[in-house]
């Protein structure tokens, strides 16, 4: 569970930082509800480059969790003529995924379900606002994914974009295989 938490955690704050941050996660879910993540968060080098610097170093200074149980990648890359900073962490081993209370995933009858309610995290928007992405989170399940509340589903794969009217009201993520 800690595990997940922190991660969480870390999304939520990295999704404050700035608007030239984009943050990711992603959880690989295996039949038997074991579960590898990846968290990556990019960044513009100019803009951004030096605060998310700090904020990994103090993240994984602050959480022993994520040196013992995340592998971390750090990467420079030319995207659109600008240097972007990737920071990646991924799961050195699966988890299970029903460990975090807000993650439902069940199997029943050789189809499997997910779930993850996200609370509300905002209080209001500036109007104008509310469609400013701040995360994503990316799914994927066992099985070819037959319904979901995403508009992005391809084969086993569904990715949530996470706005700010999303946290001010709190959501749930669905999907469901066939």
């Amino acid at each position: 569970m800690k595990k997940l938490t922190i991660i969480l955690i870390v999304i939520l704050i990295s999704g404050l930082l700035a608007g030239c941050v984009e943050v990711g996660t992603s959880f690989n879910i295996h039949k038997d509800g074991q579960a590898d993540v990846r968290f990556v968060m990019v960044a513009d080098k100019i803009m951004a480059g030096d605060e998310v610097n700090a904020f990994i170093w103090c993240m994984t200074n602050t959480f022993p969790e994520l040196q013992n149980n995340y592998e971390l990648e750090k990467e420079v890359k030319e995207i659109n003529y600008s240097d972007k900073i990737a920071y990646i962490f991924k799961s050195k081993k699966a988890f299970d995924i029903n460990s975090n209370k807000a993650i439902k995933f069940k199997e029943e009858e050789s189809k499997y379900s997910f779930k993850l309610k996200i609370p509300s995290l905002i209080e209001k928007v500036d109007e104008g606002n509310e469609n400013d992405l701040m995360f994503t989170i990316g799914v994927f399940l066992p099985k070819e994914i037959d319904m979901a509340n995403s508009q992005d589903i391809e084969g086993n794969s569904v990715t949530w974009y996470i706005t700010k009217r999303n946290l001010v009201n709190g959501i749930e993520l669905k999907a469901f295989t066939k």
